[in-house]
């Protein structure tokens, strides 16, 4: 047993606890009593590969984002809690992360890669499994992200996210700018243009066709939204990032 302290916050903490902690966020751990505690820190670069994959997921949602920013917005105490059985499956992925860094062999950065968005995966969807009145209620936030990923290219309206994360539309609305400073409309149009870019590197694919499968209504709409945010037209990002 210890206590993790993030930040001002104080939280006890016991075998099987999973935390994630955003860059810039002081953190540490006290009065630990034989606590043996994997520390993994990544570049969140690492998930661009397969990220259409990835983000969908209910479980990566709440434990990448919706979690770590509950927790120091709300001094949020509810976390993945795994069983004795999913802690010694993680421990294994995690020391064959460290067996692989250590050996150095050809491909050891691949097979490090790979192992760690197995772990990624492999917790996300321990969530499900998570029984917590307090967990519940915000993993409805994330189901509503996860939906957001899938349907981005979709005609979508704050009511029927609001309906997928199982609150109400002002709860809903209220809770989403709490968690990512946004309204979810502005995140969705994150999501829109970060797609977009993605596939502007594709030079098979027109701007209009980009801007149709993307969820934009019209290229000269998707040029606009575009240059708002990026600060370039698509024509001139395209240009300079091929």
């Amino acid at each position: 047993k210890g206590v993790h302290l993030i930040e001002d916050m104080r939280f006890p903490t016991q075998a099987g606890d999973v935390f994630v902690i955003h860059e810039r966020v002081r953190h540490g751990f006290e009065d630990s009593l034989g606590l043996d505690m994997y520390n993994l820190a990544f570049d969140r670069r690492v998930l661009r590969d397969g990220v259409d994959e990835l983000e969908p997921l209910a479980g990566l949602q709440m434990l990448l984002h919706v979690e770590p920013q509950y927790r120091l917005k709300h001094n949020f105490s509810s976390k993945l809690h795994l069983t004795a059985e999913q802690l010694v499956d993680i421990r294994r992925n995690i020391e064959a992360m460290f067996l692989e860094q250590q050996a150095c062999r050809p491909g050891y950065r691949a097979m490090m890669r790979t192992a760690f968005l197995r772990l990624l995966i492999r917790l996300s969807r321990f969530y499900p499994d998570a029984q917590s009145p307090k967990l519940d209620k915000v993993m409805g936030l994330s189901h509503a992200i996860s939906y957001i990923h899938e349907h981005y290219a979709e005609r979508l309206r704050v009511d029927a996210l609001a309906r997928h994360s199982a609150l109400s539309t002002s709860s809903f609305t209220r809770a989403f700018r709490e968690c990512f400073d946004c309204s979810p409309i502005e995140y969705v149009l994150q999501v829109r243009i970060r797609r977009a870019c993605e596939l502007m590197q594709h030079p098979e694919k027109s701007l209009t066709e980009i801007a149709l499968e993307t969820g934009f209504e019209s290229s000269s709409y998707f040029s606009h939204k575009f240059r708002e945010r990026m600060g370039v037209s698509p024509r001139e990002w395209r240009r300079q990032y091929r």
